[in-house]
């Protein structure tokens, strides 16, 4: 279990072994902490991730099919 507070909410989170996962956040101080309602959604945010940038923008690995 992960416990993260990430400025714009906190949140506890468990990956189940099939890799699901369940996440608990806090409604406040919310989203707009760290932006304005007319810039918020224009670009991603990772706060705490910002080093993993280019892996998640990086496009998706296409899955073969084994069928």
């Amino acid at each position: 279990m992960n416990v993260l507070d990430t400025g714009a909410l906190e949140s506890i989170d468990s990956r189940e072994p099939r890799s699901v996962l369940f996440e608990i956040a806090t409604m406040q101080p919310g989203c707009l902490a760290d932006a304005d309602v007319v810039t918020h959604g224009r670009s991603l945010m990772l706060s705490q991730s910002e080093e993993h940038r280019p892996d998640i923008e990086a496009p998706p690995v296409p899955i073969r099919s084994c069928r």
